[in-house]
Formats: structure tokens, C-alpha cells, sequence
């Protein structure tokens, strides 16, 4: 319970999912003007965080939470977040 606490609460989770390196990555590719794949960013969502690949319906959610965010390196975070505090990861990392 601490846990799911600590991680849904504490700005310090949000700062270093902020301050990643692949998040950078992605700024400097949006800044860059590079085309990301949005499949290829939600693969690597989930295999970073719970490891393994998305089923069709977390798939779509997360497509189109990614359309609907105009922020894309923000929306990812967002992403990485949600996985962190969801009970998959709670229970099983």
C-alpha cells in the first residue's frame, strides 16, 4: 500500500520519468522535426515498464491518448506513469 502510494503521489516519480533519457530522445526527435511511430512508442511503453507488448485494447487506448495529446514526449510520460501505478507493476516489478 506504501508503494502505490508513494508512486501515485510523489513528484519525484514524475520528475525522473520527465527527466529520462528516452524521454529526451523523443523531444529531440519531435524538436528535430522526425517522424516517431506511434506502435513503435507504445511497444516500448510497456516493454519498459511491465515487459511485454500491449494487447489490442491497451494498444488503442494508448494510440489514442497519444492523437488526442499535442505533446508528444508529454503524453508518452503520461504513458510510463499510468503503467508505473497500475497493479501489473505494482504487484509483479
Amino acid at each position: 500500500l506504501l508503494q502505490a502510494i508513494f508512486t501515485q503521489n510523489d513528484p519525484l516519480i514524475r520528475m525522473r520519468i520527465a527527466d529520462s533519457g528516452w524521454i529526451f530522445e523523443i523531444e529531440e526527435a519531435v524538436a528535430n522535426q522526425q517522424s516517431l511511430d506511434p506502435d513503435d512508442l507504445i511497444d516500448q511503453v510497456w516493454l519498459r515498464t511491465v515487459g511485454r507488448y500491449p494487447t489490442e485494447i491497451e494498444r488503442e487506448r494508448a494510440a489514442k491518448h497519444l492523437q488526442e495529446t499535442e505533446n508528444l514526449p508529454e503524453a508518452v510520460g503520461d504513458l510510463l506513469w499510468a503503467l508505473i501505478n497500475g497493479k501489473e507493476f505494482l504487484l509483479n516489478h
